[in-house]
């Protein structure tokens, strides 16, 4: 368990990471009668301006780093546990969204991508694990041992 704590927490700052790098190569509009190659900006994820379409994305890729150091002191809570999974899940949901209207990804995107990948598999296996053994404690319990007296 304390491996999938560690491996949830690294996964979870390299994505907090991320929100501050360039996460692709977008071209300008240009006019029509323009001459040469078209100028690029770099995108990033919390966009040019502060609004509801740039915070969003911030929330939910810095989520998971906060459940997951919440995780450190709380590490036998399946609710906590199922939240992580959906933290998870919605950055995925939210660098989903990013990377589709990206032209050019560079590679923060791609360490992104597989920190969040790596990150809702160790909620996943977390939280199939603390299910297990809560179950498995419960069952064990209420029968009895063969042979007891």
């Amino acid at each position: 368990m304390k491996i999938l704590s560690s491996i949830k927490l690294v996964s979870a700052l390299l994505l907090l990471c991320c929100i501050f790098l360039p996460i692709a190569k977008c071209s300008k509009v240009v006019e029509e009668g323009y001459e040469g190659k078209a100028p690029t900006f770099n995108m990033y994820v919390y966009g040019s301006e502060y609004n509801e379409e740039s915070i969003i994305p911030i929330l939910l890729w810095s989520l998971p780093f906060i459940l997951a150091v919440i995780a450190i002191r709380f590490s036998g809570s399946i609710s906590l546990s199922l939240l992580q999974l959906v933290a998870g899940f919605g950055s995925v949901y939210a660098g989903f969204w990013i990377f589709i209207w990206a032209k050019n990804l560079l590679w923060p995107s791609y360490v992104a991508s597989i920190s969040m990948v790596v990150y809702c598999v160790s909620a996943a296996l977390t939280t199939y694990i603390l299910i297990r053994q809560r179950y498995l404690t419960k069952s064990s319990k209420a029968t009895p041992k063969s042979g007891a007296l």
